[in-house]
């Protein structure tokens, strides 16, 4: 059987995906998102759905992950954008046109364009002083922050996420403790301000010695000061662990490339990688890795992919 050829086969429907597809559907290309997921919406939608966004435009008052990748999802088939889930790309044809795609299941999709927007692969890093203990409250993502409510919980960690997980976890009623090993948060200044006022304790120079368990649970932590040596004791029915993320191994090879030192694909400022014809959008090029860059990222691609393709007098 002829597979179905389309103008743009976009891989990835998280955030860059579908509003590369979103924007390239509205300029009459025929579009397909090819998730591997069976849902859309990529980190922000699977890891914290729950979790309010503050640093996207036009939310005030910030946004769900989910609540926002539903937009970009309907804003996609709206524009009428096929999206196709649960196909995992595992090999691909790239020089010449048409560009072909085959998924695990064996089926080909051919394309005029690719635009990869398959993220960059990453599992939250773990704390070395956790390894091995199988206890009841320690966590690496925050999923529901109305879960902790009338709870103790210890953050670890001194970036955005950590920050802004404290700060929500304030906010769903948890008492809240952040404990952080250097002596300022890598975070930007309004999101610190926003937990300070919330009444989360911080602690500076300090890390973790070891957690408190008792029965399988999680009853408290033993932290240490770094520069002074000192050692206290919390108190904490949950230990929520955010230091950062590290890459996984993906099934999809992108050797093909010309990378970046971390790995990632390298793009020209039209989003299009060292194969003719082949762009890529968010974490997947490993520069700033926000939702509203991956967003604009997909944008520049889908502009330059409709250039490319209609060459209209106007671009």
């Amino acid at each position: 059987m002829t597979a179905e050829e389309y103008d743009i086969l976009i891989v990835g429907a998280g955030p860059a995906g579908l509003t590369a597809g979103a924007n390239t559907a509205a300029r009459g290309l025929k579009t397909l998102i090819i998730e591997a997921k069976e849902t859309y919406g990529g980190q922000p939608n699977t890891i914290y759905p729950l979790k309010t966004v503050y640093d996207l435009p036009g939310f005030p008052q910030g946004v769900l992950g989910r609540q926002f990748c539903t937009y970009l999802y309907e804003q996609a088939k709206s524009a009428g954008a096929e999206i196709v889930f649960n196909e995992r790309i595992a090999k691909m044809k790239l020089e010449g046109e048409p560009k072909e795609l085959e998924s695990e299941s064996g089926k080909v999709y051919r394309g005029k364009r690719v635009i990869l927007c398959s993220g960059h692969l990453s599992v939250p890093r773990k704390l070395p002083q956790l390894q091995g203990v199988n206890a009841q409250g320690i966590s690496y993502i925050l999923r529901k922050p109305e879960d902790y409510k009338g709870r103790r919980v210890l953050v670890i960690g001194g970036g955005n996420t950590a920050v802004d997980n404290a700060f929500q976890l304030r906010q769903a009623g948890a008492e809240v403790v952040l404990i952080h090993r250097r002596d300022m948060l890598r975070t930007k200044e309004i999101m610190k301000e926003r937990m300070e006022e919330a009444g989360v304790r911080i602690l500076f120079n300090t890390e973790l010695k070891e957690p408190i368990v008792k029965e399988g649970k999680v009853t408290g932590a033993r932290v240490v000061n770094n520069k002074t040596k000192q050692e206290e004791n919390i108190d904490a029915d949950a230990i929520l662990v955010n230091i950062g993320y590290e890459l996984a191994p993906k099934n999809l090879d992108l050797s093909m490339f010309e990378q970046n030192e971390d790995k990632s694909i390298k793009v020209d400022r039209n989003q299009e990688t060292s194969i003719k014809g082949v762009f890529a959008a968010g974490d997947i090029t490993g520069e700033v890795k926000l939702i509203a860059v991956a967003c604009a990222e997909g944008i520049v691609a889908a502009v330059h992919t409709f250039e490319s393709i209609k060459k209209p007098y106007w671009l």
